[in-house]
């Protein structure tokens, strides 16, 4: 044991004690060793040893390295190595053991009333700008015989009950252009697979966030947060994959609960005061092959409820124009198309829901329209569905409740697709077509709000369907319901018409009409000529259809009159003729002028030749 003498007063000093071993030469040699050392040919410095007692039965005996108390502030207790043109190593390391556990080494800064001891490792600082500072590298213990795991590599904080400590992990400053980097990584592997990376939040009452971010730049652009996966030689790149957690089922004691909800991924770019905010782009690799592709898919239910929604929005504007939304395929090759494809999906199941009291069909629907936002007002969006493309159990159509303007529109006509054809009647087109009723009438409330029309005292003609549906029921089609979810309005037993059809017999009855009121062919000088007949008898029928030209009847008053004439010319020309004869037969028919009967005075039959000017006057024969 060795020891200095303690002071006599409370403001004195103890004596040090100094254990140095010898050196070699006197003190100038010593410094021209050191610094020539690797040129001398002196021996080292001596050794010193300090070193508890061994035992071969217990433990051994401590080594205790401690400096002295004091009232002000603990003596410091200094290790260092020895300086030289390669400075000396200081090395600390636990016993080694012969059949249990080895030794650990442990550094603790000491404990203190308003703030805890620091542990310190750091590497020493370079004298030179042209090399790095000195490395601080912590490791763990490798494995002697290659046939196990390495150590672990444990960096964290000590627990508390209040909260624990922070866990900092960052390079130093700089002022020069940019501060150190930061990796964490798994080690390399030259047979297997590399070692995977983890960063993640423990678990707790309410878990902890992970944020993973660039710093801020005061001029020019801030840094960048890239996400990649690994190359590969031979095979596929690795993926990412992005996705938070499973909720679990909720606990059976609580009611009407149906679970939680997992947790969202928002992608989202900073905002921006002055300029521009960033841009989000999904893009697949190129390739000289196939190129990947890109799904955005909601999650199916597997219970009742509904599938998850998908929605792609443009941002709004308080005073320009909202962004605009693009589906656009890329350029195809040459002689080769491109597409977009808008599918809802159905089902095979024919099941039903009940929604406003009656059973409604369940629907896949493709809907486009608008949504009718006030930037002053809290309420909704009111949404206005201008076309929809609905696929129910028995039928697929496409609804619309505003006016289509087009410049044509074609129809499937060819000759191939259609079988068993037949000529029409279009006489009995022509007697159906008499018996529509052309109305005028205005729209209820309700649909001019589905229509979207504002005048309460617009006026249409048309056809009224329940009408149609006694004189033409093919052109009558019969929902079992019409229902506007948006416009809060269903109908049961909803008639439509089939005003395409419709045209197809009007131009059948137009042909029936036109066979009895013909035109001819035009000639050389000379127009047109008009037939009027009815058609004529087949071997079934004896008679063919009387012409009747008469004026309408009238109660009280002189009904109006029937003129035959031909067409007057100027003094040079001829009027053409005026022929009442029957037709050829066998036994012709005879030719009746005569007046009526009548109350008072009967009418006359006047047959007179015409009045010449200059000339000779017709004359009036009867043979």
């Amino acid at each position: 044991r060795l020891s200095t003498g303690a002071a006599k007063t409370d403001v004195g000093r103890s004596g040090s004690i100094q254990l140095i071993a010898g050196t070699v030469g006197n003190e100038h040699q010593q410094e021209r060793n050191t610094y020539y050392s690797r040129r001398s040919n002196n021996p080292n410095g001596g050794d010193v040893l300090i070193s508890s007692g061994s035992s071969r039965s217990g433990d051994g005996g401590s080594l205790d390295l401690r400096s002295g108390e004091g009232f002000s502030k603990g003596g410091s207790l200094n290790i260092t190595s020895g300086s030289g043109e390669d400075g000396g190593s200081l090395r600390m390391s636990a016993g080694a053991s012969t059949s249990a556990a080895g030794g650990d080494v442990l550094l603790t800064g000491g404990t203190g009333h308003s703030q805890a001891g620091a542990v310190v490792i750091q590497g020493a600082a370079s004298t030179s700008g042209r090399i790095p500072g000195g490395v601080v590298e912590l490791k763990s213990g490798a494995v002697i015989n290659n046939e196990g795991e390495s150590g672990l590599l444990l960096l964290h904080s000590a627990s508390s009950v209040s909260k624990s400590g922070a866990v900092v992990v960052s390079s130093g400053s700089s002022t020069g252009p940019s501060t150190g980097s930061i990796k964490i990584g798994s080690g390399t592997s030259s047979k297997g697979r590399s070692g995977d990376a983890f960063l993640y939040s423990s678990d707790g009452y309410s878990s902890g966030s992970i944020t993973v971010r660039s710093g801020n730049a005061k001029f020019g652009s801030s840094g960048t947060v890239s996400i990649a996966s690994g190359s590969s030689r031979d095979d596929s790149s690795g993926q990412i994959s992005i996705s938070t957690s499973t909720s679990p089922e909720s606990s059976a004691n609580k009611r009407n609960s149906v679970g939680g909800t997992s947790g969202n991924i928002s992608l989202t770019t900073g905002d921006q005061k002055a300029g521009k905010s960033g841009n989000i782009k999904i893009a697949t690799g190129h390739s000289h092959f196939t190129s990947g592709h890109i799904s955005v898919v909601a999650s199916h239910s597997r219970s009742n409820h509904d599938g998850g929604d998908v929605a792609i929005a443009s941002g709004s504007s308080d005073t320009k124009s909202s962004g605009v939304i693009e589906l656009k395929t890329g350029r195809p090759g040459p002689g080769m198309r491109s597409s977009i494809n808008l599918i809802a999906t159905s089902s095979a199941d024919r099941s039903r829901k009940i929604w406003s009291g009656y059973e409604e069909e369940k629907y896949q629907e493709i809907n486009f329209g608008f949504d009718e936002v006030s930037s002053n007002s809290p309420k909704p969006a009111k949404r206005k569905l201008a076309l929809q493309l609905k696929k129910s159990i028995d039928s697929t159509r496409i609804v619309s409740t505003v006016p289509f303007q087009v410049t044509t529109v074609q129809y499937s006509s060819d000759i191939r697709i259609k079988k068993d054809i037949k000529d029409v009647e279009t006489q009995d087109l022509l007697d159906r077509i008499n018996r529509i009723q052309l109305r005028e009438y205005g729209y209820s409330d309700e649909w001019r709000r589905v229509r979207g029309l504002e005048d309460s005292d617009v006026r249409v003609r048309g056809v009224i369907a329940q009408e149609l549906n006694e004189v033409f029921p093919e052109h009558i089609h019969i929902l079992d319901e019409l229902a506007m979810k948006e416009d809060k309005i269903m109908y049961k037993d909803f008639f439509q018409v089939d005003k395409q059809g419709l045209v197809m017999d009007l131009i059948g009855a137009l042909q029936a009409h036109t066979k009895r009121f013909q035109t001819g062919k035009s000639k050389r000088g000379k127009t047109r000529s008009i037939a009027i007949a009815t058609l004529g008898a087949s071997n079934q029928e004896k008679e063919s259809g009387s012409a009747s030209i008469k004026t309408g009847k009238v109660d009280n008053g002189v009904s109006g009159g029937i003129s035959l004439k031909t067409g007057a010319t100027d003094r040079l020309g001829k009027s053409g003729n005026v022929t009442i004869e029957t037709g050829k037969a066998a036994e012709t028919g005879s030719i009746y002028l005569r007046g009526n009967e009548a109350v008072g005075n009967a009418g006359s039959v006047v047959v007179s030749s015409g009045i010449s000017e200059t000339g000779t006057g017709g004359s009036a024969r009867l043979d």
